[in-house]
């Protein structure tokens, strides 16, 4: 499945394909030292998970999404370690936003699976990282998941609240940015890419599967110091709304328009469809 996955499976799948991506893969034989430096932190040697991780990033390189994210977890592997790392600077260090596990979490091919107990730390707090109204969060899921349960998360007591809360079983889907009164949405999807995204104090969108679900208006506030938890909730220290949802891919960065979003997920979806593991 060499360019028919790119050329077939992709071109005309979803409306707007950004033209000559996933086009070919040429980039295969390129020389890439990120990648390098990931394959040496994750021990990844499989073939299948190789191409994928070279799919990812030189897509990301190609089309400027490299550059807007901060921490970037794909989530490959298959284990504990080789999930850990932030792919952008893949040192086993806090101040590199490589996860820290807390409780149990279930590490399998198909990503990191949640329970009633176990989250991941990123070690990165917005208000050391990010910026207040350029900054956002995206998960995919692979999984359906249960009521009020936090996917990603961080926040004080009583605000501000960076976070992305899918709650698909309950229809809405919520998604914070560095602000205090939320606002959301109801959920088409109950699976795949979900990015909350903010560009402007007053300029907060929730993406689903790359499309705009909604526009939100709430205004910036401030940025929290707790830092943010992937599977649960950092709330202001204690950790709670435990998600049960497979995490297949995660990242924080910068903010992202709709075109990057969009672009976002179809490389995303490549990359998951090379793994096997995509959703729809």
């Amino acid at each position: 499945m060499s360019n028919g996955l790119h050329n077939g499976l992709y071109n005309g799948l979803f409306p707007g394909l950004q033209n000559g991506l996933f086009e070919n893969e040429h980039y295969l034989d390129a020389i890439d030292y990120d990648l390098l430096n990931i394959y040496d932190a994750t021990k990844i040697v499989d073939a299948t998970q190789k191409r994928a991780s070279k799919f990812l990033v030189y897509n990301y390189k190609k089309y400027g999404l490299w550059n807007r994210t901060i921490a970037l977890y794909p989530m490959i592997g298959g284990t504990a370690n080789a999930h850990k790392f932030n792919w952008k600077d893949p040192r086993d260090l806090d101040v590199a936003y490589r996860l820290v596990y807390g409780g149990s979490l279930l590490h399998s091919a198909t990503g990191m699976k949640g329970n009633a107990a176990g989250f991941a730390d990123t070690k990165l707090a917005p208000s050391a990282a990010l910026s207040l109204n350029d900054a956002h969060l995206s998960f995919y899921a692979g999984t359906a998941g249960g009521l009020s349960s936090f996917e990603m998360g961080a926040g004080g007591a009583g605000g501000p609240y960076t976070m992305l809360q899918l709650k698909y079983l309950n229809g809405w889907f919520y998604g914070d940015i560095n602000q205090t009164a939320e606002d959301g949405i109801l959920n088409p999807y109950k699976y795949g890419l979900f990015t909350a995204s903010r560009t402007a104090s007053n300029d907060k969108k929730l993406y689903g599967q790359g499309q705009v679900l909604l526009n939100g208006t709430f205004a910036s506030t401030s940025l929290t110091s707790r830092t943010i938890y992937i599977l649960a909730d950092n709330n202001n220290g204690t950790t709670s709304f435990y998600s049960a949802r497979e995490c297949r891919f995660a990242s924080i960065g910068y903010g992202l328009t709709p075109a990057q979003a969009f672009l976002q997920f179809q490389i995303v979806q490549g990359y998951q469809s090379i793994l096997g593991r995509q959703v729809y």
